[in-house]
């Protein structure tokens, strides 16, 4: 971590207890993150409000050690699921986590996307154009990869933005 683009959002969010690393002492910044632990990753960075009425994934029981955490995020619009499964160990994209982000902070989907691998037919288009143009997501080279799984790294500096913006 030393030397790590993030070492400072790491250990800004660490401190605040809004994210933690792994029990050996370790946060591995480059591991990919899973659907399911983003639940509470997440939960721990905002407060969600439900608007809806839980729809149970066919994938998560109630004794699913993540599950109250899932359930919040679908009961507030966050997240949903695909063919009735909510897909708990699969690697979570950077395009769901710019729409969660969007979705989480209350921002507004719109705007006009920079990056070239981002086309308007993207479905996560807007959700992409709005972190941009607040600078939550800057980004590589010109292209933002939206299929590629989310870093341990990539989801703290992007929540850190977020949540230094709204604050």
């Amino acid at each position: 971590m030393s030397s790590h683009w993030a070492k400072d959002m790491i250990e800004v969010m660490t401190n605040r207890g809004m994210i933690t690393g792994y029990g050996d002492g370790t946060f591995r910044p480059n591991e990919t993150v899973e659907r399911q632990h983003i639940a509470i990753m997440f939960n721990r960075v905002i407060n969600v409000t439900p608007i809806q009425e839980a729809v149970p994934f066919q994938d998560i029981s109630s004794s699913h050690p993540y599950y109250e955490a899932i359930t919040q995020l679908q009961r507030a619009g966050i997240v949903e699921g695909s063919n009735g499964g909510f897909h708990p160990t699969a690697a979570l994209t950077r395009a769901e986590l710019a729409k969660m982000i969007v979705l989480g902070f209350g921002l507004t989907p719109g705007g006009r996307s920079t990056f070239q691998d981002v086309t308007p037919t993207h479905w996560s288009y807007n959700y992409i154009a709005v972190l941009g143009d607040l600078a939550i997501v800057h980004g590589d080279q010109g292209s933002f990869k939206p299929n590629e799984p989310v870093t341990r790294a990539e989801f703290t500096a992007m929540m850190y933005r977020a949540f230094n913006l709204i604050q």
